[in-house]
């Protein structure tokens, strides 16, 4: 070891080598010089950019104020209002008055001696709501050892002054897991007793990465549920304001516009089933939007990533309640235009049936929650929905969350529950984040407690792997309603006084359809010219639940249908046409329509096949 390295070493504590500590006092950190000749004082520095002198003789008060002009390696520059300039060189160890040698430095610190502590910044309490042993802190990092007062793994609230952060860390030495807290927390809820270690920091930071996506993952967990199962009876994990995972690029609104962490493909393959999805009509595309601000995607990549899940598990179905969200932009089409243009673009993958459907029928495809008017899919408005959203009051918003968990447990399995665990409160400071970590546990820890059962559809902000696995989890016990069979009941009547031939040689079949499967068939062959009169039925029993029927012919001996009737186990549900009046023409020969049955068919031509509605 050569004998420099060798008296660096020896004298590190000293700081005789330069450079070997950050304390070392130079001019870009020197806050205090003390100095003797003449007269004998100090300079100290007394806030940024300010500097003050004192007389020994006259204690700790300031006599004459500076302003800071430059720091340098060795100097701090100071100037007195009437032009004075003064240099504390810390490496002649002067005091230069206007360019001249006056005192002799005889000491010098990192911290102004004359000047008090800072003003308390942050203050820790043991209990929550600011209550119990308190402790101070000013900017810096304060250690496990520094609680002394207040004690470790014993913080449960926190005050902060505005403009500055605090970094709560749950081990010692600033590791663990950590929460950001940038005003006061009147209780530190998911951090209660156990933070171990705080940063304090001047403005703002930046907000701790988002929690990765979840390494096993749910993207089929509804192939598991049986298909007659109504997809109200399934307890669904939601995400609120789905596509909000940007927020805005202000670090002071960020945290009121964001609610998601993950995108959405990331938040289907977790398991979510319900989105949530403003859109803002942008000329003739949806651009999505929290509020006025862009979320930096389109409704277009939003079904790019719900069509690719949807191809890729076809055993799953997706909520997707649609929204109008802030104002239009100039020359905009209608909304209801702009989404069947969408719907055009994506076909095959929408459910826009006004009825609650069951699994069969939803797979692979998003069931519409119509919250804009589309008329179209399930009315958003005629849902069983919780959304008290406008509150920071976490005893209130856990009240009405819970109502709507019970509600949803002993209600009817055919009604759809919508319970937005989401709220945020601008004016109280609450933001979607904080409201979601006081709110979230909570169901899970009901959620915990129930087991099993049927819990609607639950939506929230920022929602952890653990809590969407609860939920998932608690359908565990679903099964299909037991399945009743009913008798469904058609009658023909052919019989027209104006017209003449209205029967048929042909065979007339009637087909029971339950979506697009058919259950049954009956067929009769014709009697010819003769009318076919309404006691002319045709009867399936079944379990199943008939949508439709199709009545066709083989034949191309058209004949005329004026009415038509259909029952269930005997009540009239659906009467098509009227006695006498305008009808169907069935027949392999579309031309059979004409002579004296013109201007009576409908769609002027016969058909093969012709469907009736149940």
């Amino acid at each position: 070891m050569n004998h420099l390295k060798f008296l660096c070493l020896l004298c590190l504590g000293l700081f005789v080598c330069t450079g070997l500590s950050a304390q070392s006092v130079k001019g870009q950190n020197v806050k205090y010089v003390k100095y003797t000749g003449a007269d004998s004082g100090s300079f100290g520095q007394t806030g940024p950019k300010k500097w003050a002198e004192y007389k020994t003789r006259s204690g700790s008060k300031a006599l004459a104020s500076f302003t800071e002009v430059n720091r340098d390696e060795w100097s701090v520059y100071l100037r007195k209002s009437d032009g004075l300039q003064i240099q504390l060189d810390l490496w002649t160890k002067t005091v230069k008055w206007s360019g001249k040698d006056q005192y002799n430095i005889t000491e010098s610190s990192l911290n102004n001696p004359n000047v008090g502590p800072p003003p308390s910044i942050v203050t820790v309490y043991a209990d929550g709501y600011f209550k119990g042993a308190s402790q101070s802190f000013g900017v810096g990092s304060h250690d496990m050892h520094t609680l002394r007062t207040v004690g470790n793994d014993r913080i449960s609230s926190i005050k902060i002054k505005p403009g500055y952060t605090v970094i709560a860390y749950s081990d010692a030495g600033y590791r663990g897991q950590s929460r950001t807290y940038t005003k006061d927390v009147d209780f530190t809820s998911d951090f209660n007793d156990v933070i171990s270690s705080i940063k304090v920091v001047q403005g703002g930071v930046a907000p701790p990465p988002p929690p990765p996506p979840p390494t096993s993952t749910n993207k089929n967990w509804m192939g598991k549920l049986p298909d007659d199962l109504s997809v109200a009876a399934i307890s669904v994990p939601g995400t609120h304001d789905s596509g909000a995972d940007y927020g805005s690029g202000d670090p002071f609104t960020k945290p009121f516009a964001q609610c998601q962490d993950w995108t959405v493909s990331q938040q289907l393959n977790t398991g979510v089933r319900y989105l949530d999805v403003r859109c803002r009509r942008s000329g003739n595309v949806f651009t999505i939007h929290h509020g006025a601000f862009y979320q930096k995607k389109n409704f277009g990549d939003i079904l790019n990533d719900c069509r690719n899940f949807l191809r890729a598990n076809p055993s799953e179905t997706i909520f997707m309640r649609i929204k109008q969200e802030h104002t239009a932009a100039d020359n905009s089409m209608a909304f209801k235009d702009i989404f069947n243009r969408y719907k055009a673009n994506y076909p095959g993958i929408w459910y826009t049936g006004s009825t609650v459907p069951n699994l069969r029928q939803a797979r692979g495809k998003i069931i519409i929650l119509d919250n804009a008017s589309l008329g179209m899919g399930l009315n958003y408005g005629n849902q069983s929905n919780q959304d008290k959203y406008n509150t920071g009051d976490v005893n209130y918003k856990w009240s009405q969350i819970e109502a709507q968990l019970n509600a949803a447990k002993n209600g009817s399995k055919s009604k759809l529950y919508l319970n937005h665990v989401s709220a945020t409160a601008p004016k109280q400071l609450k933001t979607p984040r904080d409201m979601a970590e006081a709110c979230n546990p909570k169901v899970n820890n009901y959620l915990s407690v129930r087991g099993e059962g049927r819990f609607g559809i639950i939506i929230m902000d920022f929602p952890s792997t653990n809590l969407i696995n609860k939920i998932i989890a608690s359908n565990k016990g679903a099964k299909a309603a037991p399945k009743v069979k009913a008798t469904y009941r058609v009658e023909i009547d052919a019989c027209h006084d104006d017209l003449t031939g209205t029967g048929t040689n042909g065979r007339i079949t009637v087909e029971f359809y339950a979506g697009s499967s058919m259950v049954g068939g009956k067929y009769r062959d014709g009697p010819g010219d003769n009318c076919i009169s309404s006691d002319d039925a045709y009867s399936i029993t079944t379990d199943r639940a008939i949508t439709h029927i199709l009545v066709r012919t083989n034949s191309g001996d058209g004949y005329y249908i004026d009415e038509l009737r259909m029952f269930r186990n005997g009540t009239l549900v659906q009467h098509h046409g009227r006695d006498n009046g305008s009808g169907w023409c069935v027949s392999t020969d579309a031309n059979d329509a004409h002579g004296d049955w013109k201007g009576k068919v409908a769609g002027g031509a016969c058909q093969s096949a012709v469907r009736f509605n149940y």
